[in-house]
């Protein structure tokens, strides 16, 4: 009795071993919810995650430049559509809940840096005090009609006068004016005829500009600065360390 007892448990535990669902396996046209840690590859030092915690943890080693950002959580790929064909291709025949490392060559990242997109720019402009143009000119400039009055075109008062399809601008500025901005310092300096604009800039880690353009300023001297446009991961081999966290076969959705 108690063998026929041991047999039917065993036959039933193979039987329930036999049901068990096939593996999720990340095929072509897959939609993949997936965690990643992003990394340089030759520091080691993280640029971007999907895990909150690692973003705002004081001690994991990040790029100069690294923001903790909002928003963070799995990220949605879609396998095949092209929008990030190394990553699409990494997490191919993955299963859920597996990780893997996926390297991704400079050329498939940020690009190759472009040297010609390092420029020497004057650290001193000067504008005149008087300024006279038209008035297709002064709307490109500031974007507005020109009326006569003071205006507050610049960081400084600006007297504008309009006659004859004319604009005539006399700059008002402050004796003294300094103004700090990310990736230096602004400083006016006036004599009669002139404005003179300085920036003292801060030889520092990439500042990224509102139009989403990076910029490094490597080095300057008293009157001019080296400017360096590229991206800072320009020419660097990248390194995902992804988890599928999700699946769902195309032929599912809808």
């Amino acid at each position: 009795m108690r063998l026929l007892l041991i047999l039917l448990l065993t036959a039933g535990c193979l039987g329930f071993q036999g049901e068990r669902p096939a593996a999720q396996v990340v095929g072509d046209g897959d939609t993949v919810s997936l965690n990643y840690i992003a990394r340089v590859a030759d520091s080691g030092l993280l640029f971007d995650t999907s895990y909150e915690a690692l973003a705002k943890d004081p001690a994991v080693p990040k790029v100069a430049w690294f923001k903790v950002g909002e928003g963070y959580g799995p990220l949605t790929v879609q396998v095949g559509s092209g929008s990030d064909p190394p990553l699409e291709r990494g997490i191919l025949g993955l299963e859920v809940g597996e990780e893997r490392n996926i390297t991704v060559a400079p050329d498939e990242a940020f690009g190759l840096r472009n040297e010609s997109l390092v420029r020497t720019l004057p650290r001193i402009s000067a504008v005149p005090r008087v300024e006279e143009m038209d008035l297709a000119t002064f709307r490109t400039l500031f974007g507005l009609e020109p009326a006569n009055g003071t205006a507050r075109l610049y960081e400084w008062e600006t007297r504008v006068a309009v006659e004859g399809g004319r604009v005539l601008l006399e700059h008002l500025p402050p004796d003294r004016y300094e103004r700090a901005v990310p990736n230096g310092v602004i400083r006016i300096r006036t004599n009669e005829t002139h404005l003179l604009l300085e920036f003292v800039p801060v030889v520092a880690s990439p500042v990224r500009t509102r139009g989403g353009i990076y910029i490094t300023i490597t080095e300057y001297n008293e009157t001019s600065m080296v400017v360096d446009y590229n991206h800072p991961l320009a020419g660097k081999a990248l390194v995902y360390t992804v988890r599928v966290e999700g699946s769902e076969k195309e032929s599912k959705k809808g």
